[in-house]
């Protein structure tokens, strides 16, 4: 892996020989001049841009069309214990009513150790 540090002006041909580009210290207008860019190669470019201003800053990732994030909250994953799945085309799931669950509308979950309906284990949400 080769990590190249630029300086100065950026130009369309010093971006195109990236697959990932980092940006720092840039402006919006920067940014997003170079987003674009990185975007429309094929296959896309990684972009990153992040700023840091003592204690506050961001961080802005685009890996492409294709990326999805599928972690909402950078939290560790939980386990539930269900008590019934049912088999209809839109499958209702219970979960065991002495354990509360946290789950919201559009999460994704993993199914692991059902029984009756094994080919619902370990197959990825996608």
């Amino acid at each position: 892996m080769t990590i190249e540090i630029h300086t100065g002006q950026i130009t369309e041909a010093d971006l195109a020989k990236f697959q990932v580009v980092v940006m720092t210290e840039s402006n919006f207008d920067e940014n997003d001049r170079i987003n674009k860019f990185c975007r429309a190669q094929n296959p896309p470019v990684a972009f990153i841009a992040s700023e840091s201003w003592g204690v506050s800053g961001f961080a802005f990732c685009d890996f492409g069309p294709k990326f999805m994030v599928l972690d909402k909250d950078g939290e560790e994953c939980r386990s539930f214990v269900l008590s019934s799945v049912t088999k209809d085309e839109k499958g209702l799931v219970t979960v065991h009513e002495e354990k509360r669950h946290t789950y919201e509308d559009g999460d994704w979950v993993k199914f692991r150790e059902i029984n009756g309906m094994t080919e619902l284990n370990d197959t990825d949400p996608i």
